[in-house]
This record gives C-alpha cells, sequence and structure tokens, in this order.
C-alpha cells in the first residue's frame, strides 16, 4: 500500500486515482459509514447495522451499475446502432427498478422482525411425568439466549396454566450479558387433588422495556385422573 501511494506525486495523479477509487468508496466505504449511523456508545444492535450496511450497499451497487450503464449506452446512442431513436427508459428498466424495492422492503422487513432473544422449552431427561403419592409433576428446562451486544433482563413467565398449580423457577427476572445464554429448570406440580388430566399452557419472554415477546406452546403430560383414583381407593386414600 505504501508503494501505491508513492506513485501519486502530482495534482493529476491525485485526481485520476480519487476518480478510480471515489467508484470503490461509494460502493463499500459508503456503505460501511451508513452502518456505523444507528451505533451510539456500546449500544448498537447488530441487526439494525447489518440491515442498515446490506441496504445501502444494495443501493449504492445498484446506482453505480446505473451510472455505469447511461454512460455506456451514450457512445452508442451518438453511433446510432439499428437506426431507431435511442429510448433511455425502457419497460424492462422500469420493473427490475420496481423489483429493486420489492427486495429491498422484503430485505428491510425480515431484518427487522428478527427478535434480539430466542428461547426454547424442552423436557428434562428421563420420564415426561413423575407422580408421587401428593401429586403430579412435569419438569422442563429452558434454553434463554440474549443476542444483543449489551446486558439485557427478561422476564419468564407461564399463562394458561391451571388454578392450584406451583411453579418453580422463574419467580425473578434473568439478566444476562452480551450475546450470552442461560439453561434453568421449570418444575410445574399439580396436588392430586386438584389433578383433572393433561393441559396446554405457554411459556412467554418478554423483555424489560415491554418492546417485544416471544411464546412456546407445552403440554403438561401425566396420566387419566381415573387412573389416580383408582389407586387412591385401593391404598383407601381420601382426598
Amino acid at each position: 500500500m505504501t508503494h501505491e501511494l508513492a506513485g501519486i506525486t502530482g495534482p493529476v495523479s491525485a485526481l485520476l486515482a480519487g476518480l478510480v477509487t471515489s467508484l470503490h468508496c461509494a460502493g463499500m466505504c459508503g456503505p460501511l459509514a451508513c452502518s456505523v449511523m444507528p451505533a451510539r456508545r456500546d449500544e448498537a444492535d447488530p441487526h439494525t447495522v447489518a440491515t442498515v450496511y446490506h441496504v445501502t450497499r444494495l443501493v449504492g451497487y445498484s446506482l453505480l451499475g446505473a451510472l455505469v450503464g447511461g454512460m455506456g449506452r451514450v457512445p452508442l446512442s451518438f453511433i446510432g446502432l439499428g437506426g431507431g431513436r435511442t429510448r433511455w427508459v425502457r419497460p424492462r428498466i422500469v420493473v427490475y427498478f420496481i423489483l429493486l424495492l420489492v427486495g429491498t422492503a422484503v430485505a428491510t422487513y425480515a431484518f427487522s422482525t428478527v427478535k434480539r432473544a430466542n428461547f426454547l422449552v424442552y423436557r428434562m431427561s428421563g420420564a415426561a411425568y413423575f407422580v408421587s403419592p401428593g401429586d403430579v409433576r412435569n419438569q422442563f428446562m429452558v434454553r434463554l439466549l440474549n443476542k444483543r451486544t449489551e446486558p439485557a433482563t427478561f422476564v419468564v413467565s407461564t399463562e394458561g396454566v391451571p388454578a392450584g398449580v406451583q411453579q418453580s423457577g422463574f419467580t425473578a427476572p434473568v439478566t444476562l450479558g452480551p450475546l450470552a445464554e442461560s439453561v434453568s429448570p421449570l418444575v410445574l406440580i399439580v396436588d392430586r387433588k386438584h389433578y383433572t388430566g393433561p393441559f396446554h399452557f405457554t411459556v412467554r419472554v418478554e423483555d424489560s422495556a415491554h418492546t417485544y415477546q416471544l411464546s412456546r406452546a407445552v403440554e403438561f403430560m401425566g396420566p387419566e385422573p381415573k387412573l389416580l383414583e383408582e389407586e387412591d381407593r385401593e391404598k383407601g386414600v381420601q382426598r
């Protein structure tokens, strides 16, 4: 790089070098500069930065292509190939431009809908459920991932759980560091006296600022209530 710059010794060579490299900067350095605009200290969202970079790069290269294509048609228009009048605006150019706008809009929407966190809910290894003399229990593991480059706090809650169900785990918000993850247990316990059979519920994750939320549908599994009633009768247990 030093040897290349050493060859630029006069205003003419500097002008030529600037003209050549400016096209490259418009296509690459311009989008890179635009991608820094959404960043504020260390609060930059990587998805927003990536979206701005790719959209501006797409627009920059499209404009450069249109400019070079127009410059290439100027000599041909003077030559008059085909003997007809040169049309600068053609139907296919309009179609290409519309497709470019549609593609840009779809890409922008796709990146904007990317959530800043992700989580999974799965059962612990072993039996699908556990039955004790006093209750029916399901054990899950919740894997929570912070996809941001800064710490974030999440609230994990359950919805659609019948009355009387006890929950163990996630009684307080969870704070994760940048790009960090955690795997924690979630246990639901139903007293045999209130057990009415399997049911579905929802595990929901929401950020502390209430800007977005994620949810997963989960099933609480267990035996048929009649089987538990027959077992209680055999053992003479009154509930």
